[in-house]
């Protein structure tokens, strides 16, 4: 929780909007580390109208919708269940929300979440990305398997070549998208277009 506030404070088309949690997860209030980052905490269950319209869901700019435990199917229909409130109350917030079993990705959209990713609470940051750049969780999610987009490593001596270059050089030869080199300082990755670069590996 503190890394994923943490990230919205760091993203800044969220940085200066008000944080709002609804959760039974701490009857005794937020932790200090988390409290003092502005964070207002209503607790209760995001399955009632009331406490909906108590955190002024209808007027967010931004939800998100956490699974209540990954890779359980009734988290999703809790889920599917808090976006259909979401509805009644008129919310046109952007949603996004945790899906723990892949075959209701399509449902949970269908009832008006427009963004649906797997629960990996060990990277905040991309639910945060979902939020401000819908689309980009697809991409990311694709990272994490073989069989779409994947992540490989070429390993290759070069010296002294412009970044574009090498982009273009790897795009021809229908190598792949290349994101990053290797040097013996580490992994640079995206550098800009004219940087110069030489490495051992792409």
């Amino acid at each position: 929780l503190e890394n994923l506030i943490r990230e919205i404070r760091a993203t800044p088309e969220l940085a200066e909007l008000p944080i709002q949690l609804l959760t039974h997860k701490y009857p005794q209030g937020l932790p200090h580390e988390v409290s003092q980052q502005g964070v207002v905490h209503r607790h209760g269950v995001a399955e009632d109208n009331a406490n909906l319209m108590a955190v002024n869901a209808s007027d967010a700019a931004y939800i998100a919708i956490l699974a209540r435990t990954a890779g359980d199917p009734i988290s999703d229909s809790l889920t599917f269940d808090v976006l259909s409130r979401l509805d009644e109350l008129g919310s046109n917030a952007v949603i996004a929300a945790e899906c723990a079993v892949d075959g209701n990705r399509q449902r949970l959209k269908e009832a008006g979440a427009e963004v649906v990713i797997r629960p990996i609470r060990a990277y905040p940051e991309l639910l945060v990305r979902s939020l401000v750049a819908p689309g980009t969780e697809t991409v990311l999610e694709n990272l994490f398997t073989h069989e779409q987009s994947h992540m490989v490593r070429i390993d290759v001596d070069f010296d002294g070549l412009v970044w574009r270059q090498v982009v273009f050089a790897m795009l021809n030869a229908d190598l792949g998208q290349p994101v990053a080199y290797i040097d013996d300082g580490g992994v640079h990755s995206t550098p800009e277009p004219d940087k110069l670069c030489s490495g051992k590996a792409i």
